[in-house]
């Protein structure tokens, strides 16, 4: 028992939890809007999300030379070359497949994205805190970078379901990293490390986190109501919620192994259970 949970703690420590689960967000966003998505976009996702997060964490443990850190930083810090070297060829892999297979149009918006991306690590890598918090800005890209592929296949006009529908889920990627802040408050703030617990404080996140369940409630229901033909997806978008919420209520008993992590991460990967309903 011991082995798996050493085991599912590396995975949870790569970001690989949190690449499927975007992969699964991607899934539900193409069964909800009626789209194909192929395979190769779901790994171009995947690698793409993986070597987002994985740099985003390296870049982190540049800034923090304690040498008292613990669990995941103590992680990318003594494990950085491997790891560097792990993202060189994820993003390689990425390069090839994206030239191989994304259409032209397609491509250029992907760029375009791309460029957005970089300007954030560029500003999070020049400062050590970035002009408002980043959880604000990592939770736009992911939301925007599930629904790429859908939306820029999608033939249809963006209508107010599919609003709600990016809205709710925008709102839920936020609740989880509001949700990290809170939990890990304690040890940025022995390390210094920038969130938005430790900017606004942890009161404060308490209350916005508060007030971002209660408006995501009101969103699926309105959602719900208006677009009641596709309940399943709308469903599966409000137990993503729910997830967050039951972490965020049981937030002391789930530090060890870090748990808390990999239910809410693992929450995203929910959306496959419609390979098997569909």
């Amino acid at each position: 028992m011991n082995r798996i949970f050493k085991i599912a703690n590396f995975i949870s420590l790569l970001n690989v939890d949190v690449s499927f689960g975007a992969c699964g967000i991607c899934l539900l966003a193409s069964k909800y809007l009626d789209v194909d998505t192929p395979f190769w976009a779901y790994l171009l996702l995947f690698l793409a999300t993986f070597s987002i997060y994985l740099l985003d964490h390296l870049l982190d443990q540049l800034k923090l030379k304690h040498q008292l850190l613990t669990g995941r930083r103590l992680f990318y810090q003594t494990n950085a070359k491997f790891l560097f070297a792990l993202l060189i060829l994820a993003i390689g892999v990425g390069l090839g497949l994206a030239i191989k297979y994304i259409p032209h149009l397609i491509f250029l918006n992907a760029c375009k994205l791309i460029c957005i991306c970089v300007a954030y690590f560029y500003i999070n890598s020049r400062q050590k805190t970035t002009p408002f918090p980043k959880e604000f800005s990592i939770a736009i890209l992911y939301s925007v970078g599930v629904f790429f592929y859908p939306i820029n296949i999608y033939e249809g006009k963006p209508q107010l379901p599919l609003i709600l529908f990016f809205g709710a889920m925008l709102v839920i990627a936020f609740e989880n990293l509001l949700l990290y802040s809170i939990i890990e408050h304690e040890e940025d703030k022995n390390f210094g490390f920038d969130s938005i617990a430790t900017r606004l404080g942890l009161s404060f996140c308490k209350q916005l986190l508060h007030w971002s369940f209660i408006f995501n409630f009101v969103l699926i229901c309105w959602l719900l109501i208006i677009n009641a033909e596709n309940w399943i997806y709308i469903l599966l978008l409000g137990l993503l919620c729910v997830a967050q919420l039951f972490v965020y209520m049981q937030r002391e008993k789930l530090t060890k192994y870090s748990l808390y992590r990999w239910l809410a991460d693992g929450a995203f990967m929910l959306p496959f259970a419609l390979l098997v309903l569909s």
